[in-house]
């Protein structure tokens, strides 16, 4: 298989666009090492690509976007590069920004997504993808980085990828760059579904994974789903009965708008609490009274403040900022 050679963020299939139903999740694929942004989703057996094969048979509605990029040795990309490619690929390609996100990774694309939605919660301009953003999928993703001889075993095969690949060295056992992207990203974790699919079969003439467990698995506490599978095998699916891949459907149908209702995270009223810390809010509004005697002030709860006071509003604010203010009458 030929490296990708070309930045490119391919909308597979959109529902809309074919005359059905609008799309109710965005699915978005990030290829591994050496892979391509069809060739990793294909079973050599049978040629299936399960993405338009298969799954729009269990779900119709999902609008499927590939991601490709090149990893091989001529380039200088770094994980840091392409995960920021991406969002500004995947920006623009979503016109509806409050449509769910499901990614899936598989190996060192993994690793991108990961980086992708540090950057994603930090900087404005991503913030909705962050939002939006509901459930993760991580195929052979090495968290903790992976055995260098592995990695250049599983380059051999792959057309322009050998010992001078970069990206070999980023993705040894605990390197800077992983260890940094590890203690961004644990950040975030609570803030999505997250499910490790964990290889269970050598490659072809090698004794060991690619991807060990505790490297696939470094955050505890994650769901962890085997497969048995070699590394590249692990997210090529030949039957709509394959269990990874009803798995895979599951995630993306629980990530889904409820019918009438929002998805399934915001289904119920958030806390106001949570609803504060989470999610950007307009600023309370201030009823300010001005005092000519006082500059005293306190804040008070907007439930506690005289009803006859309060304006109607499309916001439901936590606080009114309240100045007493001392009324003086008297003779003309």
């Amino acid at each position: 298989m030929a490296p990708v050679n070309e930045l490119q963020l391919s909308v597979i299939y959109d529902p809309e666009e074919e005359g059905q139903d609008v799309a109710e999740v965005d699915l978005v694929l990030v290829h591994g090492f050496g892979g391509g942004f069809m060739g990793t989703w294909t079973s050599a057996e049978g040629n299936v690509f399960w993405p338009r094969d298969l799954l729009l048979q269990k779900q119709p509605r999902t609008r499927i976007l590939s991601f490709g990029y090149d990893a091989g040795e001529t380039t200088t990309a770094t994980i840091r590069d392409n995960a920021r490619t991406m969002l500004v690929f995947l920006e623009c390609q979503r016109d509806d920004e409050s449509r769910p996100i499901v990614f899936l990774g598989q190996c060192l694309g993994g690793l991108i997504i990961r980086q992708a939605m540090c950057f994603a919660k930090r900087e404005r301009i991503y913030r909705s993808i962050a939002t939006a953003t509901k459930s993760i999928m991580f195929f052979g993703t090495p968290h903790g980085g992976g055995d260098k001889k592995g990695w250049l075993k599983l380059a051999k095969n792959y057309e322009g990828f050998g010992p001078k690949c970069k990206m070999i060295e980023v993705l040894g056992n605990n390197t800077t760059d992983l260890c940094e992207l590890d203690e961004d990203f644990c950040r975030l974790i609570s803030n999505y579904t997250i499910v490790n699919f964990i290889e269970m079969q050598p490659m072809p003439g090698t004794d060991k994974l690619i991807v060990e467990k505790a490297d696939a698995t470094k955050t505890a506490g994650l769901e962890q789903v085997p497969v048995n599978a070699d590394h590249l095998r692990m997210c090529q699916f030949k039957s709509i009965k394959d269990s990874t891949f009803l798995k895979v459907c599951k995630i993306l149908k629980q990530a889904a708008p409820k019918a009438g209702g929002q998805g399934p995270q915001a289904a119920g009223p958030v806390p106001p609490s949570t609803e504060w810390f989470h999610t950007p809010q307009p600023k309370p509004r201030q009823l300010m009274l001005e005092s000519a005697e006082h500059d005293t002030s306190r804040f008070m709860p907007w439930r506690d403040y005289p009803q006859q006071q309060q304006q109607p509003s499309t916001v439901s604010p936590q606080y009114v900022y309240v100045v007493p203010v001392t009324i003086k009458t008297g003779k003309a």
